[in-house]
């Protein structure tokens, strides 16, 4: 026997949920701003084969401009900031003096060493200078005994003659003869002495010669200290810090300057390491 369904209220409770949904979703599409869809045309479109390599990508981010060369000059010796020759910004050459340090106690120390080397150095030289002197006094003796011997042998082969032909003494030839051997004998002595003195002087001398080019070079730094005094550029660039006042007192090694080259220039910023992986 057939029985009467009745009919369920969720059903088109449903059926007008779809209904209401579609509804909407057909005004949205209406309304839709038509300038969000683009049509492109295939012929516009590229195509490439897709390969492994090396993928370029930037990264934006903010840094610093600094200079890649930088030099920081120190003072070379302690004392007053006697004057400072530059200002900040100012473009220096190697060389150029930024500023001068008085120190009156090295200045002494200095001029008194210098004036002790300078002595040293003047009675080495004389002596060297006697040295040779007596050494030039040395040949020119032996040059007299070998004057004096030639003539002597040319007065023994005039005698020579001359007693030939009956003219002269046998005992004045024989005296001759006696002179002639007392010369040689001089002579040969005199060549023994000066060679020893050869040797000796020429051993004296380089010793001289060493210890004056010690001294010289005790002298170059006696100069360097005083050198010290003025804090000088090393090399070509722009003073962009000045630390020092004039009147002030600064240590040995103290920092007086910063020198930057302007030409070589380079960005430092800091990257996050996720970008670098």
């Amino acid at each position: 026997m057939d029985r009467v369904i009745e009919e369920k209220p969720w059903v088109n409770k449903r059926i007008l949920l779809v209904f209401v949904g579609v509804l909407l979703l057909g005004i949205l599409v209406y309304f839709y701003p038509k300038e969000a869809f683009q049509s492109v045309s295939l012929e516009a479109l590229r195509f490439q084969k897709v390969t492994q390599g090396k993928y370029f990508d930037a990264v934006v981010t903010l840094g610093t401009v600094e200079s890649s060369h930088i030099v920081y000059v120190d003072a070379a010796t302690s004392g007053r900031i006697e004057a400072i020759h530059v200002k900040e910004g100012d473009f220096v050459k190697k060389g150029d003096v930024i500023a001068t340090i008085s120190n009156p106690q090295v200045e002494l120390d200095v001029a008194s060493k210098q004036a002790t080397i300078v002595n040293q150095i003047n009675t080495l030289l004389n002596t060297e200078i006697t040295t040779l002197t007596a050494l030039e006094d040395r040949r020119s003796a032996l040059e007299r005994n070998q004057a004096k011997l030639k003539k002597l042998k040319q007065k023994q082969s005039w005698t020579e003659t001359l007693f030939r032909q009956g003219h002269e003494s046998r005992s004045t030839l024989e005296s001759l003869a006696i002179d002639i051997k007392a010369e040689n004998s001089i002579l040969s002595n005199n060549q023994k002495l000066l060679s020893i003195f050869e040797r000796m002087a020429q051993e004296q001398l380089y010793e001289l010669q060493a210890t004056v080019k010690v001294l010289r070079s005790k002298l170059e730094l006696t100069h360097e200290l005083l050198s010290n005094l003025q804090v000088l550029a090393s090399f070509d660039g722009q003073i962009t810090d000045i630390n020092i006042t004039v009147g002030q007192y600064t240590e040995l090694g103290n920092r007086i300057a910063k020198i930057e080259d302007p030409k070589k220039l380079e960005v430092v910023t800091f990257i996050d390491q996720s970008f670098l992986t």
